[in-house]
């Protein structure tokens, strides 16, 4: 605590004086403020790593602007804002320029150094007093590695009237995006202030899908009977991707394994608050030629409003032989066994018909196999397909069951009673089947933030907004 505050009064000092340190503040501030004059396009691509990990790839164009004071300059070389990172959420980070080499990452203090003083600046155009209690907020805001409650904050502001005008004004704004958000800066070289540049991010952070991430990130998982519904197949599954969009167009396209299918898709508009349920109203679509069930694209154009987005997909069982063909194997179980309990007395007069059943019987496992078996299956797509496959290889013990009556010479009721089995699970896997096409919405269309409202479908708003787990691993 007091080194942070030692490193807060040290950078307070040093910019009240004359030289760079001084203008440093309100040049972040000003970077920030007019990015959509120097960021020109955002590209973003989306894919599962595994179960729980996706790979985050976004490319940014971006001049260094003409002004120079939104240019924060430090040794000869301009500091540039150009993402902004939801704290606690990615795993990794790695930069790669125009030309596909890597780029050092700052030093996390130095980046937090910046932020501070844009932050310090805000305070002083407020005509806050700068007493301690501020400055360490302040450096607790910027440097914390998890999102920052400002209610202590808040109630510190709260205390003088010049803080509740604070409170009250746009300005604040800015305290709260970077109490959520790391700034990642780009030193641009003096000499190439008049070059086009592309940066390429990339990292990878986690989303809960078990009851378990849900309780590890402490937050309350979906209700248990949505849960048995996506278990079957009854339910999408749901993928929400937050992101900034900070200047220029964005584009988002979320591609999904193979094996998966992207039904409805939604994009809204979050501001700087805290993620919406889902049962409300939302700025939805655009059909064209780009659509597909496979990947989900989205646009935010320039004209649409500064600030976080969240862009939610379904993702249910892709069509597929593991899709279509589990019914397909239980009602020929079925039909086995039926014309085996029929002729019991005379399968069991001859050797060779005993055989032959049994036989048949124990192909179906290997049947079941070719259905349920994916040894290189994405972790995703195994996830989702979790509740049909644990049906369909209950096929497996079921056909054995059989086999070992015939050739035990257990009395044919046991047969009848594995029919009526082998028939509740044949209605099982087919209700799964037909009803998955019905409950689980396929409106694969493209999406353009502003277009048109439309409302989500039921099965979208009995759902809970997923959230992200802890990082495995933190990086500045």
């Amino acid at each position: 605590m007091e080194s942070s505050l030692h490193s807060a009064k040290f950078l307070a000092e040093r910019s009240r004086k004359k030289g760079p340190y001084a203008r440093l503040g309100r040049q972040v501030v000003l970077a920030l403020l007019t990015q959509p004059r120097w960021i020109t396009r955002t590209v973003e691509s989306v894919r599962f790593v595994d179960r729980n990990v996706v790979s985050r790839r976004v490319v940014r164009h971006f001049v260094v602007p003409r002004d120079e004071g939104a240019r924060p300059e430090v040794d000869g070389r301009y500091a540039m804002p150009v993402y902004a990172v939801r704290k606690g959420q990615f795993i990794s980070c790695d930069l790669i320029d125009g030309g596909g080499h890597a780029v050092s990452l700052a030093p996390l203090q130095d980046r937090c150094k910046l932020s501070f003083l844009a932050l310090l600046d805000l305070m002083r155009t407020a005509d806050l007093k700068e007493e301690d209690t501020l400055l360490d907020h302040l450096w607790h805001i910027v440097e914390s590695p998890e999102q920052v409650p400002l209610d202590d904050f808040e109630e510190f502001l709260g205390r003088t009237r010049r803080g509740r005008d604070l409170l009250g004004s746009e300005m604040f704004r800015l305290v709260e995006f970077l109490a959520r958000n790391y700034l990642i800066y780009r030193a641009i070289p003096v000499k190439q202030v008049a070059d086009d540049h592309v940066l390429t991010m990339r990292l990878e952070r986690r989303v809960p899908d078990s009851r378990g991430d849900f309780e590890l990130a402490e937050k309350d998982p979906p209700p248990r009977n949505l849960q048995a519904r996506r278990w079957l197949g009854l339910a999408s599954h749901e993928f929400r991707h937050e992101f900034i969009q900070s200047a220029g167009s964005t584009h988002i396209e979320v591609e999904a394994p193979d094996g998966i299918a992207i039904g409805y898709r939604v994009i809204d508009h979050l501001g700087f608050g805290v993620a919406p349920s889902f049962g409300h109203e939302v700025l939805a679509s655009l059909s064209s030629r780009g659509t597909s069930k496979r990947r989900a694209r989205f646009l935010i154009p320039r004209s649409a409003p500064f600030g976080a987005y969240a862009a939610t997909v379904n993702l249910r069982p892709g069509a597929g032989i593991m899709r279509d063909a589990g019914q397909a194997v239980a009602l020929l179980l079925l039909g086995l066994i039926l014309i085996i309990a029929h002729w019991r007395s005379d399968i069991d007069s001859n050797a060779g018909l005993v055989d032959a059943a049994a036989s048949l019987l124990l192909v179906l496992p290997a049947l079941v196999a070719l259905v349920a078996a994916r040894p290189a299956e994405h972790p995703r797509v195994t996830r989702v397909l979790v509740g049909p496959r644990i049906l369909t290889l209950n096929v497996i013990p079921l056909s054995a069951l059989a086999a070992v009556t015939l050739i035990v010479g257990w009395p044919t009721t046991v047969l009848w009673v594995l029919a009526v089995l082998v028939l509740l699970l044949a209605g099982l896997l087919s209700w799964v089947f037909f009803g998955a096409r019905y409950y689980t919405s396929m409106d694969v269309v493209d999406t353009l933030y502003g277009n048109r409202k439309r409302k989500l479908p039921a099965s979208i708003k009995q759902t809970t907004p997923p959230v992200d787990l802890p990082p495995m691993t933190r990086i500045g």
